[in-house]
């Protein structure tokens, strides 16, 4: 039976291609997404409009990974939860969107969270509405798959922060951005991997990371 929410979005949010386009537009405007225009968003959003670009013209999908999305047979959909402001969404998304160009059988789509919180509170992390968040649906939009926040190396770095009183917020962006740097993806894709080695679409196995 189809999960209702998810077939009522059918065909709608961002493909990659509009988000990208909607992102170049907030960046010429002095905007971001979401009822929070502070400038402090704002400037975070500019940083990760450079932060996609620059991602877009060094991924590179491991030989692993790009034969175990091609293989796939059954139509999926790919949701992302996320905001323009968001610095891990910045970092992960174009990942997610690089590996679902893959496999004509992917849809991927973007949802903006503030916009979304019926969807969004489904998929909490330790009760907040943290993002990006990424879902897999099967051809009748049932769940299939879940991952984020980010990365497991990355949030060690997060949860190092919050336990460091000593830290500063700045310091703790500084220490996460240029590890997502050094990384390039790698990590973001080896979960990736693991996710879909672990999701079997045909008996809609749900796997919850």
């Amino acid at each position: 039976m189809a999960d209702l929410i998810f077939s009522e979005l059918a065909g709608k949010g961002y493909t990659f291609e509009q988000y990208v386009d909607l992102f170049e537009k907030l960046v010429e405007n002095n905007m971001t997404t979401g009822p929070d225009q502070s400038r402090e968003k704002v400037e975070l959003t500019r940083l990760n409009f450079q932060r996609i670009k620059r991602i877009l013209k060094t991924c590179q999908v491991p030989a692993d990974l790009n034969e175990k999305i091609q293989s796939i047979e059954e139509p999926l959909t790919w949701l992302m939860l996320l905001e323009a402001w968001c610095g891990d969404g910045a970092q992960v998304m174009p990942y997610y969107a690089a590996v679902a160009s893959l496999n004509p059988r992917i849809e991927f789509r973007i949802l903006l969270r503030d916009e979304n919180p019926e969807v969004m509170d489904r998929f909490l992390t330790d009760g907040k509405r943290s993002i990006p968040k990424f879902i897999c649906l099967d051809r009748e939009y049932n769940v299939l798959a879940t991952w984020g926040p980010r990365p497991a190396p990355a949030h060690d770095i997060y949860l190092a922060f919050k336990n460091n009183p000593e830290m500063t917020k700045d310091e703790f962006h500084k220490e996460l951005h240029l590890w997502y740097a050094r990384d390039k993806g790698a990590a973001i894709m080896d979960e990736m991997l693991e996710l879909f080695r672990n999701c079997c679409v045909n008996s809609m196995k749900e796997v919850i990371v």
